[in-house]
């Protein structure tokens, strides 16, 4: 009998930052969609972390981007994040919203406005 080799499956955290990379649009929305969940500050860490660590090197400057990423990592393990999303409560309690949008998307949209 023919031994049959089956294909390893990609790894995904390595496919989430392949796709957060390539497609930074898909990036914003993954950032938005911790937000629309219950407080949690384990997977709201994870979700900057992935973004930070797929988006960095793209910033205008890349370790004053994870310089901000590691001093936000120690607050929310300090306080679990909670300012973050009472200030996103609050917001729209006072009947605003905030979007995270692509910085190049919300320029064309507001352009398109006037």
């Amino acid at each position: 009998m023919k031994a049959v080799q089956t294909p390893t499956s990609r790894n995904y955290r390595d496919y989430l930052l392949e796709s957060l990379r390539n497609h930074p649009q898909e990036a914003a929305e993954y950032l938005a969609a911790v937000f629309e969940e219950e407080p949690d500050s384990a997977l709201l860490q994870r979700v900057i972390a992935d973004v930070v660590e797929a988006l960095a090197d793209r910033s205008s400057d890349p370790e004053r981007t994870r310089q901000c990423d590691r001093r936000l990592a120690r607050k929310i393990s300090e306080s679990g994040g909670s300012e973050i999303y009472e200030f996103f409560a609050l917001v729209a309690a006072l009947g605003f919203e905030i979007r995270i949008e692509l910085a190049s998307l919300a320029k064309t949209s507001q352009e398109e406005k006037r």
